[in-house]
């Protein structure tokens, strides 16, 4: 459930509504959709409160290191949701309050979650976060344009060391015991970064590598891919797909190799995107290599 929206600006008054009214009433929907959305684990009815050609776009999950930017990976993100989260048991937003400042609104508000995890559908998790969003008054309405979520900070280390853990090995979680330092190591060993390509056929893609037992990071552009493979320690491989040319190619293949990464390249050519389909073909195409690879450092 979403509480009721407080004016951030005055005390609530019995007067007549004033057209901010009209618009905290337009936002506090949105904010609605935002939350049914994930308890329905509904990918597009998450994208459709979003302002998709606005730039820049700025999306900050609590459980990412780094800020995901731009349409394409936010909506690669939303879509993947499923992926990690078997079930959404409860999605209570608290102390709703909005700003509006003119063609921009500004929401606060407490998410309060309780989700089964995709392999642990004895185990529920509970995150708690604070959330700040950003609409912008469009011809299709009031629109989102930025999302910042963190967790309380007592609560921040769990959800990374349980979300890293989860990126690092398909349904295995680490302890809370662990040290961070330990999940980092555990995540660096075994990431595959894969960069470029459609949202849809990149999907398929990373369900494939996860199902081999590797982790994953999806990056849509040459300056995100280079970031993914700098800020690993110990990236295992990079995969590129038909966005980027040999040189592209070489370029990232020039930061990853130092740091003992094999360069791979995926052509899947899957007209129109389709996660079946790029499933299977990089199942084929591209995960006998890394398994290969991975036997062989293990020897």
């Amino acid at each position: 459930m979403i509480a009721p929206v407080r004016n951030a600006a005055s005390p609530a008054s019995a007067g007549p509504s004033t057209i901010e009214d009209e618009v905290r009433r337009a936002v506090a929907a949105a904010i609605e959709v935002h939350r049914m959305g994930f308890l329905h684990l509904d990918p597009e009815q998450l994208a459709s409160i979003w302002d998709h050609q606005h730039e820049p776009l700025i999306y900050v999950a609590q459980e990412k290191e780094e800020p995901i930017r731009g349409w394409t990976a936010i909506h690669a993100y939303l879509a993947a949701l499923p992926e990690h989260l078997d079930e959404v048991l409860a999605k209570d937003l608290d102390d709703v309050q909005i700003d509006v400042l003119g063609d921009t609104a500004i929401a606060f508000f407490t998410s309060r979650s309780r989700v089964k995890l995709k392999g642990h559908r004895t185990m529920n998790y509970e995150p708690i976060g604070h959330v700040s969003m950003i609409f912008r008054r469009t011809s299709e309405g009031w629109l989102a344009i930025h999302f910042h979520e963190s967790a309380r900070s007592a609560q921040a280390a769990q959800v990374m060391q349980t979300m890293q853990a989860l990126d690092a090995k398909p349904h295995h979680v680490l302890p809370a015991s662990q040290s961070k330092a330990q999940v980092s190591a555990a995540e660096a060993t075994v990431n595959v970064i894969i960069a470029g390509g459609d949202p849809e056929n990149m999907r398929g893609a990373e369900a494939a590598v996860r199902e081999a037992g590797f982790g994953t990071i999806a990056t849509f552009s040459e300056e995100e891919a280079l970031a993914a493979i700098r800020r690993t320690a110990k990236p295992f491989a990079v995969v590129t797909g038909g966005a980027f040319d040999q040189a592209a190619h070489d370029r990232m293949a020039a930061v990853a190799k130092p740091k003992g990464a094999i360069m791979l390249k995926a052509f899947l050519r899957i007209h129109p995107p389709n996660h079946s389909a790029a499933k299977a073909q990089f199942a084929e195409q591209v995960v006998p290599a890394l398994v290969a690879a991975r036997g062989e450092r293990s020897r």
